[in-house]
């Protein structure tokens, strides 16, 4: 297309385009905001061992997909 002449000045005038709301290419890094250091914190006493509590042992068996285990059917 010639840059001069009757098809040039036929080209409509484009209305300026508003800029995205979102642009990759304007996504700035994350700006890093120093935290100030807390309080020190007191010791305290450290917490008391529990004593582990034993299993229950329930006969039901755990909810398990049906498909989860394969069994090998024979064929006749």
């Amino acid at each position: 297309m010639p840059e001069y002449g009757a098809a040039h000045e036929s080209v409509p005038v484009q209305e300026p385009v508003p800029p995205p709301l979102y642009a990759p290419e304007q996504e700035l890094a994350p700006v890093h905001v120093p935290v100030p250091d807390p309080e020190p914190r007191p010791v305290h006493a450290p917490s008391p061992v529990h004593e582990p509590v034993p299993v229950q042992d329930t006969s039901v068996p755990k909810h398990r997909h049906p498909n989860s285990t394969r069994d090998n059917i024979v064929l006749p």
